[in-house]
């Protein structure tokens, strides 16, 4: 479609909609009313452009010179036209806003039509809030795009610009987002960008960006990957986004999630703008044929969307008009290692208007979709205001809790943006303080509400939904994950008016939470999905909680279930805080008596010597990451052991349960100890882990109020068993255990594929036998951690310049070992050397190749991932290790080990040592790293000076002078 053909279709579609001037009472307006002065028509010009800024939310499009009367001709002349603007920008000032011009359209009669941008002045600390959800395939730029927009920077082609944005570690090592992010976007008045990051932190100031702003774009940053798919959605239903901005690699086009984002897009009726980024490293035939990928997807009948590629600013500016009513999706190509279209995606994103419906005057509502633990403050709850205004000092209710309860919740202060206010209303993000409030006793999920609207909470409720996709048939009792507004719970289908639903039914259903009730309205829209499962609907009906009375006070972590004995023990747990805090310490007093009684039987775990290693590796007071090196001595050792399988599943089952609700840190730390060691110790280990009683134990872990992140480890864990071993016989308990959970309605994260590899144990290059097991009954007691990576430090990765100097090191070493090894075969035993100052430069050379030695070993912690360069880190550790042990040989000769073990070796014989330096068992002491950063080779004088000592040595001992011309080659 060339550009003649869009614009006329573009025209099309405008015409179907309504006249912005026609009046309630039919009255219409001339084009030239402006011009003429009509005091009737201007008073009802001014009433017409308060209405449309009032549903704008303080925004709007006019256009001086159209046609409205059946049968006038449209447009002014350029005098005319001039006229016009000058009036309508007096009008736009008395009523306190400011009008924009923007392009001129030509009617191609000698008259003109202009488009003029009103937008309505603010308060300082007030702006105009869009909500923008970032969505598309892994990949797709969408991070970046963000960094190049807020930060008003543009990338290097490696994702320099993501890195402002990411809040974990795992997302600055892998570059992907898992989270819900937030990044925000300022324009003033007359549209420019008011982002100005600081030149040396590259840290933006939320608080001086809306405070100089007029209009504030939030962009919504959510994971592309699939197994972040629930968290996405998530940010989509909860965040309440007014725009989904879908991302569009231009070399990869229509893959992985985009479809799926799309789809969600579509079921909550977000507009959704395209934007293909990478154009710069993308062939033009690759582009053009992605477009068209692009443009097919958008006018597919389940969409029925008309694609608009974006190529100027009149493209902007007639898009960006109706782009609320959700029929156009405009199309950018951008760069953001070029800057291509980046200004006309940014004067899209200052145009686009608000149309949400929010009631200002209703009851105040607030949609609780984060929760946050402040030093200084205390829990802080931020969500969303869909309805009403809430004002500091106002006292609302919070909830529901985990049966069914809304508690009081008093505002003490609101902040905006990380800006303080006195109020907020519909429409607009904040953040309470909830001082009373353990963080524990608030989620994502909850509502504050106005108590004059009586809230209920619901366990079920009747929902009208429709199938998009699901592989077989749906039945009652089905399980799945349902997202509606802030709430996120799995859900049971208790009945159905279809006795089965297959891919494209429409069906009602009652729905059963399955954790604890939520509240729900009448009308909301619902997600319904697990696995490749979805469906969408509506709420037509809930089912209030019947609770049999009110808390007198607010009451302090209330468990989902009471597993009283009796009707009054029950009545006064659900009642009295005193209560429930008596019941938890006797469950508390009951478990500890019985570890302490298992432990007097049977030793604790963790004093053994598996036990201490783990004690060691997991402690989270002490380590700061995961210590692989201490990890992978733990697997060598279960390996090894005769019953290093069973006393390290001791041990471990003793970590866990000491620090459930303790901290959360050393329960992870776990975890991935026990990860490894299930994928390096064999059969006899994973066996063990396998059984359903040890399974009991890890899903105690799920039950308890553990975060989030503790929980998903815990069933991704159980799940990539379940996968790995099934059909394995030794270990079948645990694909059995995976599919009863999955009956009785657990929820699994997304399959990790990468959970199923097994862990690369490195080759040792020396082997240890200083600390292999012992027969059976015989304690061991390894030694310190090792040096592969160093314990509570995280693990490095090396650059470019690093392997360049580290490749440097290594030749220098290399050099240094040779010429060490020439010298030793060349000279006599150093035994037999009686000269005091070439025995010590010896010695001096001696101690520099041992800590060159360690210095490799140090080395590779940078360039773990680059194989080739671990090559040859090993092959010179090796070259170091040779001399080494000939110079110690030849200080302290070995004696012959006998060949029969019964007879006794010489017991004066001292024993060679061994390589300490590039050993991954992690037998040996911690290394200080800074101790050989200045290691120095063997000189040229040094050498010089014991080549001329052999010489002299050789010329003595006549066997050796027909050699001298050889030696001169030295």
């Amino acid at each position: 479609m060339d550009r003649e053909q869009q614009m006329a279709a573009l025209v099309a579609a405008y015409a179907e909609d309504d006249l912005d001037y026609i009046m309630e009472d039919d009255t219409k307006l001339k084009s030239d009313f402006l011009i003429t002065g009509d005091e009737e028509l201007i008073k009802k010009y001014v009433d017409t452009i308060k209405d449309q800024l009032a549903e704008g939310e303080g925004e709007t499009f006019v256009e001086i010179g159209t046609v409205i009367g059946a049968g006038e001709s449209g447009g002014l002349t350029k005098a005319q036209l001039q006229i016009a603007v000058e009036k309508n920008r007096q009008i736009a000032e008395s009523l306190g806003c400011q009008a924009y011009s923007q392009n001129i359209i030509d009617h191609k009669n000698g008259k003109f039509s202009q488009i003029v941008f009103i937008r309505q002045n603010v308060d300082e600390k007030d702006f105009i809030e869009v909500r923008v959800a970032v969505v598309g395939n892994v990949d797709a730029g969408k991070s970046t795009l963000l960094g190049v927009l807020t930060h008003n920077t543009l990338d290097d082609g490696r994702g320099r610009a993501r890195q402002k944005l990411f809040r974990h570690k795992h997302e600055f090592d892998t570059g992907r987002t898992s989270s819900v992010g937030n990044d925000i976007l300022g324009f003033k008045m007359d549209g420019t960008v008011v982002n100005d990051p600081n030149p040396h932190s590259g840290e933006l100031h939320w608080p001086t960006v809306c405070c100089n702003a007029a209009k504030v774009v939030t962009f919504i940053d959510l994971a592309g990957h699939e197994k972040y798919l629930k968290t996405t959605i998530f940010g989509m239903t909860g965040h309440m986004p007014d725009y989904a901005m879908l991302m569009v690699g231009a070399n990869a086009g229509i893959v992985g999630t985009t479809r799926e984002h799309f789809s969600i897009a579509l079921s909550l009726k977000i507009p959704v703008l395209v934007v293909v980024t990478k154009i710069d490293m993308c062939p033009d035939n690759v582009l053009q044929e992605n477009m068209k990928m692009v443009d097919r997807l958008m006018k597919s009948g389940s969409a029925g969307k008309f694609p608009v590629v974006i190529r100027g600013l009149d493209d902007v500016v007639r898009v960006a008009r109706d782009f609320a009513a959700g029929t156009l999706v405009p199309i950018f190509q951008v760069s953001n290692v070029t800057g291509h279209n980046l200004d006309l995606l940014r004067s899209f994103l200052n145009m686009i208007p608000l149309h949400r419906g929010f009631d200002e005057n209703a009851p105040a509502e607030f949609h609780v979709d984060e929760t946050f633990s402040v030093e200084g403050v205390g829990t802080v709850v931020s969500g969303t205001c869909i309805a009403g205004r809430i004002s500091v000092g106002d006292t609302l209710l919070i909830g529901p809790d985990s049966l069914g309860y809304f508690l009081p919740f008093p505002i003490k202060s609101i902040h905006r943006k990380r800006v303080p206010v006195n109020s907020i209303k519909a429409g607009q993000t904040g953040s309470f303080s909830a001082k009373k409030f353990s963080r524990k006793e608030v989620r994502k999920g909850m509502i504050v509400i106005d108590p004059s609207l009586n809230p209920e909470a619901c366990f079920e409720f009747d929902a009208d939904v429709y199938i998009l996709h699901h592989p077989t048939t749906i039945m009652v009792k089905y399980q799945a994950m349902a997202h509606a507004g802030p709430v996120r719970q799995t859900v049971m289908i208790k009945y159905m008016d279809k006795e089965v639903l297959r891919t494209a039914d429409r069906a009602g259903v009652t729905f059963r939470f399955i954790k604890h009730p939520e509240y729900l309205r009448e009308g909301l829209r619902i997600i319904f999905r697990e696995g490749r499962t979805k469906a969408i609907g509506v709420v037509r009906k809930i089912y209030p909680v019947e609770l049999k009375s009110k808390p007198t006070k607010t009451t302090k972590g209330k468990p989902s279930f009471t597993p009283a004995k009796n009707k009054t023990t029950r009545n006064i747990i659900m009642e009295n805080k005193q209560g429930e805090r008596i019941q938890d310490q006797v469950v508390n007093a009951v478990e500890q008596v019985g570890a302490k009684i298992t432990e007097f039987f049977s030793g604790n775990p963790l004093e053994t010597d598996v036990g201490r290693m783990i004690a060691s590796a997991t402690n989270a007071d002490a380590v700061k990451g995961e210590d692989w090196g201490l990890i992978m001595g733990i697997c060598d050792y279960i390996i090894e052991a005769a019953n290093g399988p069973r006393d390290a599943l001791r041990a471990i089952k003793k970590q866990l349960a000491d620090n459930i609700n303790k901290n959360p840190q050393t329960i992870i730390y776990t975890l991935i100890v026990l990860e490894a060691a299930v994928k390096n110790c064999g059969a006899r280990f994973a066996s063990l882990v396998c059984k359903t009683e040890f399974l009991d134990e890890l899903i105690k872990i799920v039950k308890k109020d553990t975060p989030p992140q503790v929980q998903e480890k815990v069933l991704s864990l159980i799940q990539s068993w379940a996968d790995a071993f099934r059909g394995i016989p030794e270990c079948s308990e645990v694909a059995q255990y995976y599919d009863d959970l999955r009956k009785r309605g657990i929820e699994f994260p997304a399959t990790d594929l990468d959970s199923l590899a097994p862990i690369i144990t490195p080759k040792r290059t020396v082997f240890n036998d200083s600390v292999k097991p012992q027969s059976e009954g015989v304690s061991v007691r390894p030694s310190q951690p090792g040096i592969y990576v160093a314990a509570g430090q995280p693990q490095p990765v090396a650059d470019d310049t690093t392997i360049a100097k580290i490749q440097v090191e290594l030749s220098q070493a290399k050099n240094h070992a040779q010429s060490f090894l020439d010298l030793l075969t060349k000279l006599p035993p150093v035994l037999s050397i009686t000269e005091p100052d070439l025995r010590e430069k010896l010695q001096n050379i001696y101690e520099t190749t041992k800590k060159m030695r360690d210095r490799t070993a140090v080395l590779v912690q940078f360039i773990y991932e680059n194989q080739g360069l671990v090559t040859e880190v090993l092959d010179c550790n090796d070259l170091l290790t040779n001399a080494i042990n000939i110079y110690e040989n030849e200080l302290n000769p070995k004696e012959p080990e006998p060949c029969d073990p019964s007879i006794p070796g010489p017991s004066t014989a001292k024993p060679i040592q061994q390589n300490p330096g590039l050993v991954f068992d992690q037998t040996d002491a911690p290394l200080n790293v800074a101790a050989f950063n200045k290691t120095e080779p063997i000189t040229d004088r040094v050498t010089d000076q014991l080549e001329d000592w052999l010489l002299t040595e050789k010329k003595k001992d006549p066997e050796h002078k027909s050699d001298e011309k050889k030696d001169d080659g030295l």
